[in-house]
């Protein structure tokens, strides 16, 4: 009996406690976590656990928009955006927004001017106001004043990354401080201000070029390149193009940001010490009032071909692929390849002729067209040197040389297409 009458005020509690809150959450079945999963009125996700080991909670905000999303005349459009999140809003980050506003409006226009400019004369001066005008600019910015608030609510962990699908801002701050994340955090999704753009514009493009030596990351690019030719995936990688970061439009950010960075495209996940009734209270007063986009794209992207999954097969797996694929559709693809190779042979055969090879060759680690050659005949070279630059599934490619020695012959030329393997350079 006493058994009975433990469940029942178990279950009377449970109700109590579910309609002291105004707030409705989901569950999953079976969750040894207990996740509740809120949406606010104007669609925010907010997804929570709760773990007491420590007085801490892990925050993140993740914006449901990425490298696909970036307009195909400023790609990496997604990732620095990522970073001018960090510049502040119009109530910190400045010592006089409205005496700052002016200059940065100037600044977006010039460099719409800037990147529609192909004199390249004309572009200096251009580039030479835009300084002029941010030197101005700055002397009303306050530098990294939202690390500094951050720290001084002892947050830790300050961070963000940006994907393919998905941008997300990391912190990880005392129990006691909800509050003052939450009010900084709505004001800076609500509010950013775009400050401090050619410095950074440096910034993202040092990281740019720190990416062209990773392998790593080269490999990640290029299989993206050969498994989505034809979707955004593929078509550029996250940090975006040399020709577009030397060309970016403060206009398509702020469209960028007023689309995507909205309530109904973003979700609060929370992990740690705190009571969720009272959370999901705090979140939906500060962020219960950003205003939702109604004209929101869907999520998703560009179907592959209908043959792209099979012609992707038969180039990167070809025995695997011939046993799987139908006869026709091989002996088609075939077919296809064999009438496109005298195109590629025939700018091979205008390669100069070489001595016979007696020494080491450096090789093309992929097919592709020679774009640059940095070494000549007779020249030193050293093991991990770069010798040749090859554009390969539309990525400039590093070619180093295995190999420390003088060079003896250059066997290939500016413009030549080239296969797997082709030896580029002797080295003796």
């Amino acid at each position: 009996m006493k058994r009975v009458f433990l469940l029942v005020a178990a279950a009377v509690l449970s109700l109590v406690v579910t309609s002291c809150s105004k707030y409705r959450y989901e569950e999953v079945a079976d969750d040894p976590l207990h996740s509740r999963i809120y949406t606010l009125d104007n669609g925010l996700k907010v997804y929570m656990t709760v773990n007491g080991e420590a007085p801490r909670i892990q925050t993140y905000i993740a914006v449901r928009v990425g490298s696909k999303n970036d307009p195909l005349e400023t790609t990496g459009l997604a990732h620095y955006f990522e970073h001018l999140m960090f510049k502040g809003t119009k109530s910190f980050g400045t010592q006089d927004y409205e005496a700052e506003r002016p200059m940065l409006d100037e600044i977006e226009r010039l460099f719409e001017v800037y990147r529609t400019t192909t004199d390249a004369d004309e572009r200096r001066a251009i580039y030479a106001r835009i300084d002029s005008v941010s030197q101005e600019a700055s002397k009303l910015a306050i530098p990294n004043e939202y690390d500094k608030l951050m720290s001084a609510i002892g947050a830790a962990g300050t961070n963000a990354f940006t994907s393919y699908d998905m941008t997300v801002y990391t912190e990880e701050i005392p129990s006691n401080q909800i509050d003052n994340w939450a009010k900084i955090q709505s004001d800076r999704f609500a509010n950013a201000v775009i400050r401090g753009f050619h410095t950074e514009l440096e910034t993202v493009y040092e990281e740019y070029n720190m990416s062209l030596t990773s392998d790593s990351r080269k490999m990640l690019d290029s299989l993206m390149v050969a498994l989505y030719p034809h979707h955004p995936y593929g078509m550029h990688t996250v940090l975006g193009t040399q020709e577009d970061l030397k060309n970016p439009s403060i206009t398509n950010i702020k469209n960028y940001y007023k689309t995507y960075y909205v309530p109904n495209n973003m979700a609060i996940c929370l992990s740690g010490d705190f009571d969720p009734d009272r959370m999901i209270a705090t979140i939906d007063k500060y962020f219960g009032g950003l205003k939702p986009n109604p004209e929101l794209p869907e999520a998703g992207g560009v179907k592959l071909a209908e043959n792209e999954k099979e012609v992707l097969l038969l180039e990167l797996f070809p025995m695997v692929a011939k046993t799987y694929l139908t006869g026709v559709k091989v002996k088609a693809y075939e077919a296809k390849k064999a009438a496109e190779a005298p195109k590629a042979e025939t700018k091979a055969e205008e390669a100069p002729a070489g001595q016979p090879i007696t020494g080491n060759t450096v090789n093309a680690p992929l097919p592709g067209r020679i774009l640059e050659i940095k070494v000549k005949v007779g020249d030193s070279v050293k093991a991990g040197q770069e010798i040749a630059v090859l554009e390969a599934m539309k990525m400039e490619n590093s070619i180093v040389s295995d190999y420390a020695g003088t060079v003896k012959q250059i066997l290939v030329k500016t413009g030549d297409n080239v296969q797997t393997d082709a030896a580029l350079i002797e080295v003796e």
